[in-house]
């Protein structure tokens, strides 16, 4: 489904009524906003999407932020994917030489694992999430490697 928070709370309903509750149904990022609404979200029950860790995980921050309980810096802002950027490119400052020495090595990022390949390319696994009686809750990660 490819459609923002408003969108989506229309559709799902519309899927459910028409016995389609069954089916799995997908969404992009852009049907979380990254703030908690657990009301308005009971009608989103069951999508499962894809999205950063950065905006799944709790309000005391990310990696250094958790650590020092400092909050996340533009926590719920229309911001928030591109300050996580920001914040892996940063980390990737020092880890590039580690990661790149070794492909199977990844790094968990704000953005999601980062890891680079042999050919030096960049690659990112973003998490999945559901909706789960109005909550997002992250789903286990699989090893990609493992896929077949």
């Amino acid at each position: 489904m490819l459609a923002g928070p408003a969108q989506a709370r229309l559709l799902k309903p519309q899927i459910d009524f028409h016995q389609a509750h069954d089916l799995p149904v997908f969404s992009t990022s852009r049907i979380f906003s990254g703030r908690p609404d657990p009301v308005a979200n009971l009608d989103l029950e069951g999508v499962i999407f894809g999205d950063i860790p950065w905006m799944l995980t709790n309000p005391m921050g990310h990696g250094k932020f958790a650590a020092t309980g400092q909050r996340k810096p533009h926590r719920h802002t229309p911001l928030d994917r591109l300050f996580a950027l920001g914040v892996d490119a940063y980390a990737l400052v020092y880890k590039t030489t580690e990661l790149r020495g070794n492909p199977d090595l990844s790094h968990p990022g704000a953005t999601g694992m980062i890891r680079i390949d042999r050919s030096g390319r960049v690659l990112r696994d973003i998490s999945w999430a559901r909706f789960k009686e109005g909550n997002v809750t992250e789903l286990p990660q699989t090893d990609p490697s493992n896929d077949g």
